[in-house]
């Protein structure tokens, strides 16, 4: 087994940049002399790769002055953990759906099958979904498994790369129950039933590109 002693700070840190996070975190339990160096290129280096597939996260010039501003006394590491909880849960929250924008398209059929409208901002308030042209809509969150036929009457374009949830469902109104799901291609999340599609984004993201998160074929 090598001994990380023998080798110079530099040497370690070259070969422990090719670890991933498990692994790193690993390594700081079973090696003092590892846990003793400073670190926090290695972490700041390992969400830059992990967060380049997830918009809200990239660590694009805006998003390092966000986290420079919010939390300027947060290492990397814990950067790194909190985002890796948020970004792959697969449990909803009242607070996502307050704090991220949110784009609904309507389902229409059509002569050679179903087809979708164009996105249109929507927004949840502390208990009612803003749509345009529509009242004031009330919305709760049921943690409970969701009727099997709203997950089997969804469409092919509205499925996402996770499962739809089995511990929740989303109630709107006298609306059909609408399934829940999150995209971890690009840690988004997908609320529909066989009539809507909601997708949410970064706050003050391009309305246009929103119709980048959900396939359209």
């Amino acid at each position: 087994m090598l001994d990380l002693t023998t080798l110079t700070a530099d040497s370690v840190l070259d070969i422990a940049s090719f670890l991933q996070a498990k692994d790193l975190i690993r390594l700081e339990q079973t090696s003092s002399h590892f846990l003793s160096l400073e670190k926090e290129q290695l972490w700041k280096n390992l969400c830059q790769q992990r967060w380049e597939p997830w918009p809200r996260y990239k660590l694009i010039p805006e998003r390092l002055e966000e986290l420079k501003s919010s939390s300027p006394y947060c290492s990397w590491k814990k950067h790194f953990l909190r985002v890796e909880q948020e970004a792959t849960s697969m449990e909803i929250k009242k607070c996502d759906l307050q704090n991220l924008n949110w784009f609904l398209s309507f389902s229409q059929s059509g002569v050679r099958g179903e087809t979708r409208s164009d996105f249109q901002q929507v927004r949840f308030q502390e208990s009612t979904l803003l749509v345009p042209g529509y009242p004031p809509l009330p919305y709760e969150i049921v943690n409970q498994a969701p009727p099997e036929i709203v997950v089997t009457s969804l469409h092919n374009s509205q499925i996402g790369d996770q499962p739809f949830s089995k511990k929740q469902w989303l109630k709107i109104a006298n609306f059909p129950p609408h399934a829940i799901a999150k995209r971890l291609a690009n840690a988004e999340w997908i609320i529909a039933n066989r009539n809507v599609t909601m997708v949410s984004c970064k706050r003050g993201k391009n309305p246009s590109s929103s119709k980048s998160l959900v396939n359209f074929n």
